[in-house]
């Protein structure tokens, strides 16, 4: 039975022998095919790094373009204002020399008065009746959102105001 059992064992061991001489040749393709992969994975990264490489210098060399245009637009922007505002100074040295002209000439320069609306002048009147004549003080008065006529009244001396309501129709003045 010893012989049995060796030629059993032997068969098992040659049977188990056979199946991993099968296996190496395709453990040996599959290792190959995995060496090219990683070969292949690893060349595409090199590329992917040479691109990143080209496109940065692509890039800063159109942010170095930009760069200049923004650069060249500001200056011309700030040239612009320079000259308008040295234009805008001579007009005004102009003006200046002429009204010294008409100055001179005794001609006073010409300033129109607005003329007040009838409402605000009855307004004023009625107020300077109220009020009396006063040298000390100056007198606004002006028509508020709600059709009311106020009256400013603001104190040289002091520079504080007090505040009138002047009701045309009744002719009352009440203080805010």
């Amino acid at each position: 039975m010893s012989e049995g059992r060796r030629s059993e064992e032997e068969k098992s061991w040659q049977k188990a022998l056979r199946m991993g001489l099968k296996l190496v040749p395709i453990l040996c393709i599959v290792a190959v095919i995995v060496f090219f992969v990683m070969l292949f994975d690893m060349k595409n990264k090199v590329d992917e790094k040479k691109n990143v490489t080209n496109n940065t210098s692509v890039s800063n060399k159109v942010s170095n373009t930009t760069n200049n245009v923004v650069n060249n637009m500001v200056n011309n922007a700030v040239n612009n204002v320079t000259n308008d505002v040295q234009n805008t100074q001579i007009e005004q040295n102009t003006n200046n020399n002429q009204e010294q002209t008409n100055n001179q000439n005794n001609q006073p320069p010409v300033i129109p008065k607005p003329e007040e609306e009838p409402d605000i002048k009855q307004a004023k009147d009625i107020f300077n009746e109220f009020w009396g004549e006063d040298s000390n003080s100056n007198i606004d008065v002006y028509k508020d959102s709600n059709g009311e006529y106020v009256v400013r009244v603001t104190s040289n001396q002091t520079g504080s105001n007090k505040y009138f309501k002047v009701n045309i129709s009744s002719k009352d003045v009440t203080e805010y």
